[in-house]
């Protein structure tokens, strides 16, 4: 269970794709997502968070980029948008 195109930790690959299934298909969402996000924020860490909109299920996602790899992403209830 991975993405063949974008870059993962191993975190993502090995804890986040199992228990967040609905995300495995959608690496091309994902692309897009990180392509043209609404808003972007650098957390203490350094990492990237990056929120985008999910046309296909009408919520925020949060995805959290480290050094240009997907660490995580979620949907995110608390985000209200830009």
């Amino acid at each position: 269970m991975s993405f063949k195109k974008l870059k993962m930790t191993w975190y993502f690959e090995n804890r986040i794709l199992v228990r967040r299934p609905e995300f495995l298909d959608r690496e091309d969402d994902v692309i897009e997502w990180i392509s043209h996000f609404s808003k972007e924020e650098i957390q203490p860490d350094g990492r990237r968070k990056l929120f985008s909109w999910d046309k296909k299920v009408n919520k925020w996602v949060r995805i959290i980029l480290e050094q240009d790899q997907i660490h995580n992403i979620f949907y995110d209830r608390d985000f209200e948008g830009v």
